[in-house]
């Protein structure tokens, strides 16, 4: 992958991307009127693509192709801009999530949509895609695994992180209220996250958690749970615990299982929200399953949770060569949106 600079000619017209601003600035706007204005992005896409079941591919110069490099000239959408380029053909569906995603994310705020609509950018790639007939499973893995591979090396941190759509008008019925008490400052507001971005520390007999003992990791959630397996390099015999901060974004997750094993598969740690083992939480709430919830579900009331585990006298003794975490993890699917709300809501009265 390489940043090309190149004279162009110059193109008059309108902005693409400017017909998005006047959709968010649409009261009641809705992933239909999102999908709409997407289309002809993804029509232009396709007309320079090799189409294949399942997507197609583009040529390698068409990275950068997104729709704030596009402009309207006499009624017909013209690249400009095109400076990224990769030295291997490009998925479809990644080029046309990476433009809708880094659209969305230069949008400086929206009006309130309709409900159901998601303001999660993620969760509005997703459903966009979804609308236009993609096959999402699997679609926002593979878009972090590509965006890291090419732009890894160019900007910090390299993965693609979460974030929301700020509304300017009263908060949308889609989103989910944690009690005011949980942060003094404002009413925060969670959503069901689609990516986590985070981070695991080991701590020694002699040293504690730092950053130069932590390991970084970039997951895509699906609604089905799913193991990430995590090698920590930094863990030796005398570790003691383990942090793990699952996300640089507040929201909402199903945290299954975490399990500490060696490389050839032997168990050494194992804990589910039903353990009582010692743990320590921060930024963290555990909603217990109920009649309402198969499941449970984690809240993670700030931009940085953390859950600490400590582990049994010997652990690291224990193990001989490599050790990997697993973190079986999965995204809240939208059957539980409103069991969630509706249990949420019961706790803000609660405690208000």
């Amino acid at each position: 992958m390489a940043q090309v600079l190149e004279e162009e000619v110059y193109v008059s017209g309108r902005l693409y991307s400017l017909g998005l601003q006047e959709v968010f600035l649409t009261p009641e706007w809705s992933v239909r009127d999102v999908t709409k204005w997407a289309r002809p992005y993804l029509d232009l896409l396709r007309r320079h693509a090799q189409v294949e079941e399942g997507g197609g591919w583009l040529e390698g110069r068409y990275l950068d192709l997104t729709p704030f490099n596009l402009v309207f000239d006499d009624g017909r959408l013209a690249m400009i801009d095109l400076e990224w380029k990769a030295d291997e053909p490009l998925p479809l569906p990644y080029v046309f999530f990476r433009g809708l995603y880094h659209t969305f994310s230069r949008v400086a705020f929206v009006l309130t949509p309709a409900a159901g609509t998601p303001l999660n950018i993620l969760g509005l790639c997703m459903a966009v895609a979804g609308e236009l007939g993609f096959d999402v499973s699997g679609m926002l893995e593979r878009f972090m695994e590509l965006e890291g591979r090419y732009f890894g090396a160019v900007f910090s941190g390299g993965s693609p992180g979460d974030g929301d759509l700020v509304v300017t008008g009263p908060g949308a019925s889609t989103v989910t209220a944690v009690p005011a008490s949980t942060r003094p400052d404002a009413r925060m507001r969670l959503y069901p996250l689609l990516h986590l971005h985070l981070q695991v520390f080991v701590e020694t007999e002699t040293r504690g958690f730092c950053e130069e003992a932590s390991t970084w990791r970039s997951i895509g959630l699906t609604p089905e749970p799913k193991v990430h397996s995590i090698l920590l390099p930094h863990f030796t015999a005398d570790t003691v615990r383990l942090r793990i901060d699952p996300s640089d974004h507040n929201g909402l997750i199903r945290l299954h299982a975490i399990d500490l094993r060696t490389a050839d598969g032997m168990e050494l740690f194992h804990w589910t929200p039903y353990s009582r083992c010692d743990a320590e939480m921060s930024g963290m709430m555990i909603l217990n399953a109920g009649p309402r919830l198969p499941d449970p579900v984690m809240l993670l009331t700030s931009c940085d949770p953390m859950l600490i585990l400590s582990l049994p006298a010997g652990t690291g003794e224990r193990a001989m060569g490599p050790v990997r975490l697993e973190l079986e993890v999965s995204a809240l699917p939208p059957e539980l949106f409103d069991p969630v709300g509706e249990i949420l809501r019961d706790l803000a009265r609660f405690v208000s």
